[in-house]
């Protein structure tokens, strides 16, 4: 009896068919067990593998077990076990070997390329049923450097290559996954990814390339059944997805989520369905809630929507439990390069954060939503359109609080438009007026230092509803441009207008409570534009040193100019507290000076101070409702084209010519020469003359210049 002997075969194909010899052979003990060389033809599986005769009840598979005659050959993968081993042919549609090898591995290796099938479908309560390669608990699949996965084209828009459902304990480490988004060949759907991650728990995803997906590259979320919990624990790091239609990155429902070290570049740049971003945090049906995670060293690039998007908007369907409305986000580094490129003025911001709007079905903006946004060294570079946009934000409750961003050369596209010009962009269709949250913005750096600068204005405030913004800060705010030679926004509003300014269109609290820390560095001028609000307030007095200038760029309104509590405004040496009202089209200028008083000046239009007009026709000076006391009251009369003041009983015009009763305006008398000469010891008759002469020379001109009466 030989004993330790192995029966050597080159493939699969000859181990099945054994003789009855060897049969014989194997049965009666003289063989150990048959060594397998490879599985199509010797050598093409890593390395040979041994198959014992086995008893086990498990039938046929290809791959670890395998039927001779009337018994099995049995071959137990506890280490790394490669699909080639299970019969998968590169290049070929390996989707049924590989699953095959990855129900019966706990280390599964792809070291070639492969095609895979992966479609899904919809269910009858309209779910879906993703299809792809089914990973198992416990289980850690890992591809060699040659190794990858490619998503046969298809036409359906619900499919994934690596589908990680229901499980725990998963490990994939350098997978390089191909969708089909070039020649998929059917038209919508956005849901063709290529690892879908739903109510999984202590997930990693390690040094993954996921590109060219019909949807995203990784979509983390909650299934499809009833009482579905979040994934929990997943763990995203090192891992580059370019190119795909939807999202590099989307995370719908997911607890202690940990993105890092990504590169999420160049969505929607093949093809594109909206949103586009790199990343989208956005739980949108009613399993998919309590995001809760952290996002650190995160880069991304050329996105045709932007780099980083995040909407808690769905958080207030009914339909959610009130516990559940959690969303708490915190992005620790981020650095932004031309995102939301694209060339179909598909406007958005490279960062976005994004409300709901009130006319969507299910959505009550009463509900609160527990948690937090935090975002911290951000720097967002030529963004194509706008740099960071929060829209729509209203008060679920959520705190904002951004730290350290640095917006830098946005709108490199070259937009002429505020909105889509612009650094920073509050832009609301209902608003901002936080009473249960709060949004503020530390540290922030907005500027431009192209040679040519595109960047239309660095802030822009807007709501289309009449409520003002609430509890918005601003706290160390840099605006840094080393030119302004590209659209010196006066060409488009208002002469003198700069970009160097915040255009706002309602902000009487944002003014009351926002300007209260806030640091403009290397700008002594900031400039308002109101378009729909009425009334501004004036900063408190520790904006000491700074002008401002309000413009009314209403179409018919007036807009009323008050000064904070703790100051008064001076016109011309007379004070006040009550409004100013600045005329549609009208601006006018405040400095505060080092005795905390608003003085005010550079006034275009029919302004009102305390009440009365500051500027007309002589048939418009205010007369009826001055007082006494109001001497010194400045009226700038347009029909004479100079200022008069209030005598106590009437206006003076101090530039009408004096007379024999009353000071007035007098010119200097022109040059009157010496012209007589010398007299002698005695005055001869021609001396005498010459004096008169000249002294009647003087006369003339001094009545000339009306300091003589005529």
């Amino acid at each position: 009896m030989i004993t330790n002997q192995f029966l050597i075969k080159n493939t699969m194909a000859d181990m099945r068919n054994l003789s009855a010899c060897e049969v014989v052979a194997l049965e009666s003990g003289c063989y150990s067990g048959v060594e397998l060389l490879g599985y199509y033809e010797k050598g093409d599986t890593p390395n040979p593998i041994k198959y014992y005769i086995s008893n086990t009840s498990e039938v046929d598979n290809g791959g670890s077990v395998i039927e001779v005659g009337a018994f099995k050959l049995e071959h137990k993968f506890t280490g790394a076990a490669d699909v080639k081993y299970f019969g998968a042919v590169p290049l070929t549609d390996a989707t049924e070997k590989i699953q095959i090898c990855l129900n019966k591995c706990s280390n599964p290796v792809i070291s070639d390329k492969y095609l895979i099938n992966g479609d899904g479908y919809r269910l009858p309560d309209s779910s879906f049923e993703y299809g792809g390669l089914k990973l198992s608990n416990n289980q850690i699949l890992t591809f060699t450097e040659n190794g990858q996965l490619q998503k046969i084209t298809t036409s359906t828009d619900i499919y994934s290559i690596i589908n990680i459902t229901d499980v725990v304990n998963v490990t994939v480490i350098n997978a390089n996954l191909v969708g089909d988004v070039e020649t998929h060949t059917g038209t919508t759907g956005e849901w063709g990814h290529g690892i879908i991650i739903q109510s999984a728990d202590n997930i990693t995803i390690e040094n993954a390339t996921v590109n060219d997906f019909w949807g995203d590259g990784i979509s983390i979320g909650t299934g499809w059944l009833p009482n579905a919990l979040p994934s929990s624990n997943v763990t995203i790091q090192k891992c580059k997805a370019y190119y795909n239609r939807r999202q590099g990155i989307s995370v719908m429902g997911a607890i202690r989520y940990n993105i890092s070290d990504c590169d999420l570049s160049y969505t929607g740049q093949k093809k594109f369905v909206a949103p586009g971003y790199g990343i989208d945090i956005e739980p949108n049906q009613v399993n998919d809630e309590r995001v809760d995670g952290v996002i650190t060293n995160l880069k991304t690039s050329y996105n045709y929507g932007g780099g980083l998007l995040i909407v808690p908007a769905y958080l207030q369907d009914k339909r959610h439990e009130q516990s559940h409305r959690v969303m708490k986000v915190i992005v620790d580094g981020w650095y932004s390069d031309c995102d939301n490129y694209n060339s179909d003025n598909y406007i958005r911001g490279a960062f976005r954060l994004s409300g709901a709007s009130f006319t969507l079905p299910n959505i009550d903006q009463s509900l609160k939503v527990d948690g937090f946004i935090n975002l911290s060294n951000i720097v967002i570079n030529k963004a194509w359109f706008i740099g960071a946009q929060i829209v729509r934000f209203n008060d679920m409750g959520l705190r904002l609080i951004v730290n350290d961003m640095t917006i830098q050369n946005a709108n490199d596209s070259g937009q002429t438009g505020i909105v889509s010009g612009s650094g920073l962009s509050f832009q609301n269709t209902q608003d901002i007026q936080l009473s249960y949250a709060h949004m503020e913005f530390n540290n922030l750096n907005i500027f431009d230092n192209r040679s040519v600068p595109k960047m239309f204005l660095p802030i822009h405030f807007e709501t289309l509803m009449a409520i003002p913004f609430e509890n918005v800060t601003l706290n160390n705010v840099n605006f840094n441009r080393y030119s302004s030679t590209y659209m010196d926004i006066g060409q488009w509003l208002f002469a003198g207008r700069t970009t160097e300014s915040i255009r706002t269109t309602t902000y009487k609290k944002f003014v009351d409570t926002s300007f209260l820390n806030i640091e403009l560095k290397g700008y002594r001028d900031y400039d308002f534009y109101v378009t729909q609000r009425k009334l501004v307030t004036l900063p408190p007095v520790n904006m000491k040193g700074y002008s401002i200038t309000i413009y009314n760029a209403t179409s018919n309104n007036e807009v009323f100019v008050t000064c904070p509590a703790d100051s008064t405004i001076s016109y011309k040496d007379f004070d006040g507290t009550r409004a100013i009202a600045v005329p549609p089209g009208g601006k006018i200028k405040f400095t505060l000076k080092d005795d905390g008083i608003w003085y005010l000046s550079d006034i275009v239009g029919q302004t009102y101070f305390q009440g009365q007009r500051l500027q007309g026709t002589t048939a418009q000076r205010p007369t009826a409702n001055m007082k006494s006391t109001d001497i010194g009251f400045v009226y700038i009369d347009t029909t004479i084209g100079r200022k008069i003041e209030w005598s106590g009983t009437g206006w003076v015009d101090t530039k009408e010519p004096a007379s024999v009763a009353a000071k007035g305006l007098v010119n200097q008398a022109a040059f009157s020469p010496d012209s007589a000469i010398f007299p002698g010891v005695g005055y001869t008759q021609s001396e005498v003359q010459g004096i008169l002469t000249e002294l009647r020379d003087l006369k003339v001109k001094l009545r000339t210049a009306g300091i003589l009466a005529n």
